[in-house]
């Protein structure tokens, strides 16, 4: 019986899916695509980091051409029982409260236009990761740009970029 029930379903899901096709190509004359995202986001492997810190420098220069790990997008945190590997997930929460607008996603990525920031720090303040970051230098926050520099500058291969399907 379950079977047949969780069958049924399956057809009239796919009936609706093909029906919504064909709408779709006979009234916008364009194909129908599903939506479909793959997210890809940097991750780290807090037990295979050695806390080098050479991603820090690599971001620093790629972002700022300065070698200051205080200028850096990804941080490493040292704790008694090892180390602790912060970037960005690109999760969008920061563009959800910019007043400005200034904060937009790019594709997958969420980017920060310097000209429209005003240096409020309200993105700062709502970041779930505590991955936006400031620098005197700087009024407006910096984060992640997702060049993955940092990935392939890592000599024992913590860092990777994991790709998530929606």
């Amino acid at each position: 019986m379950r079977v047949r029930v969780f069958a049924g379903i399956l057809l009239t899901l796919l009936l609706c899916r093909s029906f919504l096709m064909l709408i779709m190509v006979m009234v916008f004359h364009k194909p129908y695509i599903l939506p479909h995202a793959v997210t890809p986001m940097i991750e780290g492997d807090e037990e295979v980091c050695i806390g080098c810190r050479t991603c820090e420098i690599v971001c620093a220069l790629s972002l700022f051409n300065e070698s200051d790990p205080e200028k850096s997008a990804i941080r490493i945190h040292t704790h008694p029982e090892g180390f602790e590997i912060r970037v960005c997930n690109q999760c969008g929460e920061c563009e959800k409260v910019c007043p400005e607008g200034a904060i937009h996603r790019e594709g997958n990525v969420v980017t920060i236009e310097s000209s429209k920031c005003t240096g409020c720090y309200i993105c700062v303040e709502a970041c779930p990761m505590g991955v936006l970051f400031t620098h005197p230098d700087y009024i407006e926050p910096f984060k992640c740009n997702h060049c993955q520099k940092c990935v392939e500058s890592c000599p024992v291969n913590a860092l990777y970029v994991l790709e998530l399907e929606f």
